[in-house]
């Protein structure tokens, strides 16, 4: 192994629910890699978060930091963890909290200058280019996938989801057209060919690269908030649809251009007549059904907080 290659961290990026929690895990089973999991500077502060080992984060829910503060300190502590990784010849992958810098449009001054904000921060402070890996997938699953899990995170709309999607490839594309910093791979590839995947980043970084176990994916740190906990490796079923939302497909042309870019089918091309129907269904229960889920969720709060307070009794 290079001893240049491995006295930087690998910096993994990646658009929400877009499998990075288990190509994270995969990582860190398959590599020399120890994980620091979607750090970064989120825009979003909980001030009722109970965080007792991390009093810079309390300062910064108080508003006596401010996000970019944060960011500083934030950096020298990472820093910290990666000097006592190499020390024991071992590589430090962060895992970067990409939506929160590229894909939330109310936080322009997080938006890093490059592909990757953990990797400006070491230009800017250490004159350090640390390589970098962004995975990516199909943007139908990973937009529904989204709304299901974080709907509070979404962008406006899908188009914008897609605006801003490619504003962040555009940044990946930029840096790689003046050296090969990223290296870009879909999330279904590496579920259908993990080791081709694997061997192709191995290739990028320069480092070796065991052979790819699925087995061993579950013994490592899993996702922060969210992410799939399992070890299995297989492609999930396309959530559910409304026509609404397949038509907001077709109208869009940052869509297209995501799909060309990326090299996946448009909705309009793999929808099927039986998926059009389900859809059609789909947005059916939905009116239907709206009326019912106003009464129905503020009864689901109030059943989850009675279940709360009787496990703290």
């Amino acid at each position: 192994m290079n001893p240049s290659e491995i006295s930087i961290p690998v910096i993994l990026g990646h658009a929400a629910c877009t499998g990075g929690s288990l190509i994270y895990r995969g990582l860190l089973s398959t590599f020399n890699f120890v994980g620091l999991n979607e750090v970064g500077v989120a825009p979003i502060i909980n001030p009722n978060m109970y965080n007792p080992w991390d009093p810079h984060y309390q300062l910064l829910a108080q508003n006596f930091l401010t996000p970019l503060e944060f960011g500083e300190i934030l950096f020298d502590r990472v820093n910290d963890c990666h000097l006592r990784v190499l020390n024991q010849k071992r590589t430090l992958l962060i895992r970067e909290h990409t939506h929160s810098h590229y894909f939330n449009p109310i936080t322009p001054e997080l938006i890093p200058n490059g592909g990757s904000w953990w990797s400006d921060l070491y230009e800017q402070k250490l004159n350090q280019k640390p390589k970098g890996l962004v995975s990516v997938r199909n943007p139908i699953d990973s937009w529904l996938g989204l709304r299901r899990s974080f709907p509070t995170q979404l962008p406006q709309d899908f188009d914008l989801y897609c605006q801003l999607y490619n504003k962040y490839l555009d940044k990946i594309d930029d840096q790689n057209s003046r050296s090969q910093q990223f290296h870009v791979f879909r999330y279904e590839d590496y579920v259908r060919s993990p080791q081709i995947v694997m061997d192709k980043i191995a290739q990028h970084l320069n480092v070796p690269c065991r052979e790819f176990d699925s087995s061993t994916i579950g013994q490592k740190i899993g996702s922060g908030s969210s992410g799939r906990r399992s070890k299995e490796l297989k492609l999930r079923s396309r959530r559910p649809f409304s026509m609404k939302f397949f038509r907001q497909t077709t109208q869009s042309s940052a869509y297209k251009q995501l799909c060309k870019r990326l090299d996946y089918a448009e909705l309009k091309d793999v929808t099927s007549n039986a998926d059009m129907i389900r859809a059609r269904g789909f947005s059916l229960f939905r009116i239907v059904t709206s009326p019912i889920q106003l009464f129905e969720k503020p009864a689901k709060n109030i059943r989850e907080r009675a279940k709360g307070i009787s496990n703290i009794q």
